[in-house]
Order: structure tokens, then C-alpha cells, then sequence
């Protein structure tokens, strides 16, 4: 009898997303955190694409090397952080976004940069992110 691969389900993509999104913003390479972790970059780029499933004991070594928390990389969040947080963290380059106004020491340029973010959500039209993305990939 032939073993079944499992195939990945929506939790497995959601996951790979969080793990790259983490890597991303602490600005390591897959191969990094592959090596941090003790597996090949190759694993890596499988996990944040969600072909392969993660095994328990690497998604500890990943929360680890990723300075997060298993619950975190699984989408779980403490009571009430969402409400403090608001939706939309899960999305590209939220974290990056979120560390580099952290490293912005200044009180005046900080609200300055919260008054652009507010002023371009809420003039931006619907349809925009798809035009985004098709900038990126080209």
C-alpha cells in the first residue's frame, strides 16, 4: 500500500504567512532562520508557501528563532488584543510597517506619519490593492 501525502489545508497557508511576514519584518533571509531553526532554506520556502505542513517540533524552533510565540505564529491572540490591535495585521508588510514606526524616535514625526496612513486609507479606492500587487509583481 502507497502512503498518502496529506495535502495542506488553509491553516498550513495562513501559518507560512505569518512565518514570512515574522521573518520579514526581523529582516532575515530564509536561509537564516533555516539555519537557526536546523532545517534547509528549501523547508523554509515550502512552509511560508504552504505546501508542507509544519511539524510541532519545528514550529516550536520557528516561534524560537522568530522571537514570537506559537500562539502568535498560529493566529492566536490574547483576549482583546484585536479589539486594542484592529483587523488587518495579518496583511503584507504589516509588521514592517508596524517596526519601522518604532525606530522613529521623533513624537512630532510619528503623529505626522499616523496623520498620512489615516489620510490615505481613507481616501483610497476600492480596487486599489489589486492595482498594488500587479506593481509589485511586474
Amino acid at each position: 500500500m502507497v502512503a498518502l501525502r496529506c495535502p495542506t489545508e488553509p491553516f498550513d497557508v495562513a501559518l507560512g504567512a505569518r512565518v514570512r511576514e515574522r521573518r520579514l519584518g526581523l529582516q532575515l533571509t530564509q536561509q537564516a532562520l533555516a539555519s537557526a531553526v536546523g532545517i534547509k532554506y528549501q523547508q523554509v520556502q515550502k512552509y511560508e508557501g504552504g505546501l508542507n505542513r509544519v511539524h510541532p517540533a519545528e514550529l516550536l524552533a520557528l516561534a524560537s528563532a522568530l522571537q514570537t510565540t506559537v500562539a502568535e505564529l498560529v493566529g492566536e491572540r490574547p483576549p482583546g488584543v484585536l479589539d486594542v490591535m484592529g483587523d488587518g495585521w495579518d496583511k503584507p508588510d504589516s509588521l514592517a510597517l508596524l517596526n519601522a514606526f518604532a525606530r522613529i524616535e521623533s513624537a512630532d514625526v510619528r503623529r505626522l506619519v499616523v496623520g498620512i496612513a489615516s489620510a490615505m486609507a481613507a481616501e483610497a479606492p476600492s480596487g486599489l490593492e489589486g492595482e498594488a500587487d500587479a506593481a509589485e509583481e511586474a
